[in-house]
């Protein structure tokens, strides 16, 4: 469940993202506040990304940077959830503990790669430069391939 929670969260983030960092113009000017049900289309997942901002209003940069926090906000509570199972490695078995620790390394990770796209968007102001865009975007495809 909490996989899938998180790979729903971050394919919702990732095409918000990208849908910011391509430049795709969902209204006449990507600063201008959008229908949560325009942004919500436009991704891989409607109804999910409904549930997820639900509430929220804003410009594209906005969704953006919500769901980029909400992502880093699920990271670290899975990556929590790991620790606490490791913490009584007795429990579990040898492959099980192999498979936790490979869990920890990939989430970890991610939650590196999240925090570091999150500051990029945070500093990007107007207009991300081609080379950071390309930067983030490279982060967001490792966190969905992890």
């Amino acid at each position: 469940m909490a996989m899938a929670f998180n790979l729903y969260f971050l394919t919702l983030c990732v095409s918000l993202v990208q849908s910011f960092l391509t430049s795709i113009s969902i209204a006449d000017n990507n600063h201008a506040v959008v229908p949560l049900e325009t942004i919500c289309n436009s991704t891989l997942h409607p109804s999910y990304c409904k549930f997820v901002l639900a509430n929220q209003n804003g410009s594209i940069y906005n969704y953006c940077r919500i769901s980029i926090r909400k992502s880093i906000s699920q990271s670290r509570k899975f990556l929590n959830m790991i620790y606490s199972y490791l913490q009584n490695p007795s429990s579990f078995s040898q492959p099980t503990i192999r498979a936790l620790e490979d869990c920890q390394f990939l989430v970890e990770l991610n939650f590196e790669y999240l925090s570091n796209t999150h500051d990029t968007i945070d500093k990007a102001g107007d207009v991300l430069p081609t080379s950071q865009a390309d930067n983030v975007h490279t982060l967001l495809s490792a966190v969905l391939t992890n």
